[in-house]
């Protein structure tokens, strides 16, 4: 499973990378969504991207638009994390597949990670013989 991250935060950032690698998944990490726009451009598409809702660079208003030249990008399952308050308003609206909120509990992100492959595996066409 290949998961990209868009955190600010270059701590945080360096924690889901640890996490999500211990557990056997690729990770490519950007600080910047202007970054990651750019990765998705020149690059396969992840399995999920984990976004931080308070990025410097992008305004959650203008999120669809930002990413519109991305083939596809609606396609990507979407983890949302902030400390807002009203993280699951703007999780439902971006069209979020899960949402965490800051402190990440990691135990929580590990349980949500694994159980995420797990249903991408039983949905995934079967390989033909």
């Amino acid at each position: 499973m290949r998961i990209l991250t868009i955190e600010d935060s270059p701590d945080l950032q360096l924690l889901y990378k640890t996490v999500i690698k211990m557990l056997g998944y690729e990770c490519v990490g950007f600080e910047t969504a202007t970054e990651a726009r750019q990765h998705l451009l020149e690059n396969a598409k992840p399995d999920l991207i984990m976004l931080d809702l308070t990025l410097p660079d992008l305004e959650l208003t203008e999120f669809r638009s930002f990413f519109s030249q991305i083939p596809n990008f609606s396609d990507i399952p979407l983890l949302v994390s902030s400390g807002r308050d009203d993280l699951h308003l703007w999780a439902q609206s971006l069209g979020a597949f899960h949402a965490l909120k800051k402190p990440v509990d990691i135990p929580s992100l590990r349980t949500f990670l694994k159980d995420f492959n797990e249903r991408q595996k039983k949905s995934a066409p079967e390989a033909s013989l």
